[in-house]
């Protein structure tokens, strides 16, 4: 294992569980006060937890990173993901450009190839055959690079996130487009895993594995004084989620840290629950900030 750059941590936020905007711009406003990185958001209008009830709808991830984007100075935004099936390419690279442009420069977009079936029904848009909806996902990476080459405000243009599961289409087109290559609630084995196929995939287009950063999404217990880090405790034990005091979640990150993830994004779900956020920020915060993404051999 070979040394590398420090590892971010960021929040990525799951308001179809039910949160409205406001909620979402006070955890955005604390992450950014607390020290995190950047805030992310997923790309859902229903819940897709087991027991939910699909039917409600709730807000847009666009819509609410550009009111995000004039509301904080600082965090890196963006989606995690941003299905590609939603939106026509041509208006999702406009949509991006205008809010890095609104954020002065901070926005990424994360794209994935869809997968709720009972969300593209209800939005009536029919959920296509897995080898259908990567190739849509394709193209509209080649289409919004194209686009970006006027627009946005970063230069050469805002970071592009591909992430799924998968171990095999994911990480050849991450390799291809991307700049970040993100893997969904893993165990330390599963991202080794795909860590090392987006590795194999970056030099057989030749392209420097090193440019190629990777991240995880994880849902982080951690338990500290007066019950912070307790809700949501039903989820221990589930796959890609770091249950334990601050030692014991700083030692299950440095795991991944030790792969080559440089990223880390915790799963927003209970809006309520600040005293986590503080936690974090105040106990395991600092530990990730200093340690060194390494590279799997």
């Amino acid at each position: 294992m070979t040394g590398g750059a420090g590892v971010q941590f960021f929040l990525s936020m799951e308001p179809q569980c039910g949160a409205t905007y406001g909620q979402q711009l006070r955890v955005a406003q604390a992450a950014e006060e607390l020290g995190f990185g950047g805030v992310f958001r997923s790309d859902h209008f229903l819940d897709h937890r087991p027991g939910s009830t699909p039917g409600t709808v709730t807000t847009d991830v666009w819509v609410t990173l550009a009111g995000l984007a004039r509301e904080t100075r600082r965090i890196r935004l963006g989606s995690l993901l941003t299905c590609a099936a939603y939106r026509p390419p041509a208006v999702l690279a406009a949509m991006v450009a205008q809010v890095d442009d609104m954020s002065a420069g901070r926005v990424e977009l994360g794209l994935g190839a869809g997968w709720f079936a009972a969300e593209h029904e209800a939005l009536g848009i029919p959920l296509r055959a897995a080898r259908e909806r990567f190739a849509v996902l394709e193209e509209q990476l080649q289409i919004v690079r194209r686009l970006w080459q006027e627009r946005p405000d970063q230069r050469p243009m805002p970071p592009l996130v591909v992430g799924g599961r998968g171990t095999r289409r994911t990480p050849l087109i991450a390799a291809r487009y991307a700049d970040e290559h993100n893997i969904a609630r893993p165990s330390v084995q599963d991202a080794r895993t795909a860590v090392e196929a987006a590795r194999r995939a970056c030099r057989t287009m030749g392209r420097d594995p090193a440019s190629l950063r990777h991240s995880v999404l994880l849902r982080l217990h951690c338990t500290g004084g007066n019950g912070a880090g307790e809700r949501g405790a039903g989820e221990r034990g589930a796959a890609g989620t770091v249950t334990g005091d601050p030692s014991q979640v700083v030692e299950r990150l440095a795991a991944y840290a030790a792969l080559g993830v440089t990223r880390v994004y915790h799963q927003v779900v209970d809006f309520g629950d600040l005293r986590h956020l503080e936690l974090l920020a105040r106990e395991v915060l600092p530990a990730v900030l200093a340690m060194k993404g390494g590279e799997c051999r």
